[in-house]
């Protein structure tokens, strides 16, 4: 269940009310690395990355060779791009930290993130 929040950043009402507790960072962390291991992007729906079109509006985390690259995209009402910003990280922790606050602020779809 907690895979799916992170790559999707939704639960329907029965997940909601299977998650006990709110996930640690730590947890998350975990399955972000397992993640990365068969997957370069969070969320799960990008497939590549292209700089000069849309690819998914707001934060999302792409896995290189050597770093973990936090893209920032707005696209404006007839799909051109506002801006296109990244920032590189040399582990996935501090990324993933990144990613998490900046785009959910440590609340995915209404789930508070514990042990920020």
């Amino acid at each position: 269940m907690l895979k799916k929040l992170l790559t999707t950043s939704h639960l329907n009402v029965q997940e909601r009310r299977l998650l006990v507790d709110a996930p640690s960072f730590s947890e998350l962390l975990e399955i972000a690395e397992e993640h990365f291991e068969r997957a370069n992007f969070l969320p799960d729906i990008i497939k590549s990355w292209d700089s000069n079109t849309v690819n998914y509006e707001g934060y999302s985390l792409e896995k290189t060779d050597n770093n973990y690259v936090l893209h920032f995209q707005q696209a404006g009402p007839a799909l051109n791009l506002y801006a296109n910003e990244k920032s590189d990280f040399k582990n996935l922790k501090e990324a993933l930290h990144a990613f998490i606050n900046k785009e959910f602020r440590f609340n995915i779809d209404g789930v508070p993130i514990m042990d920020k």
